[in-house]
């Protein structure tokens, strides 16, 4: 694609379909190993329960995680899986953005990562294929994001 006279290679979506999510940021070592989907250990007064997350990042320390108010969101306390009694509040989040997939007829999130070298027209940004491993060549991206969110049902 060329954009103000230069060519840049990669994935072409338009800027209405990026949307701005809080991601939640817990050490790694609060995740539970050993699960088919990523889980941790929500710790409240009444009992203790295991969660399913929506991981969109992670890094050597942090997994980077999907704020849903109604399973895990700030000021929540979680356990350690392999210290029974070591337990954090969750203070710290991250600004990110991201675009909605449709593959499997639900709204699922995807954080992206948008280069700053590639300049921004107002009508689409390029992203690069090796920064969005999230991001395929055949996703179906909703555009339409303002009446959209995550985990919808948009087909029956």
């Amino acid at each position: 694609f060329k954009i103000a006279n230069s060519e840049h290679r990669g994935y072409k979506i338009p800027t209405s379909a990026l949307v701005d999510k809080t991601l939640l940021k817990i050490p790694v070592r609060f995740l539970v190993e050993g699960e088919e989907t990523p889980t941790i250990i929500k710790h409240t007064e009444i009992a203790d329960e295991k969660i399913e997350i929506s991981l969109q990042d992670m890094d050597e320390d942090y997994a980077y995680v999907l704020q849903d108010v109604a399973k895990i969101s700030l000021h929540d306390t979680i356990k350690e899986p392999k210290e029974p009694y070591a337990t954090l509040a969750i203070t710290e989040i991250v600004n990110a953005k991201g675009v909605y997939l449709t593959n499997r007829g639900y709204a699922e999130f995807r954080k992206v990562e948008i280069d700053p070298d590639i300049p921004l027209t107002g009508e689409y940004v390029i992203l690069k294929p090796e920064e969005n491993p999230n991001i395929r060549i055949h996703d179906r991206i909703i555009t339409k994001t303002d009446t959209i969110s995550s985990e919808q049902k948009l087909v029956e």
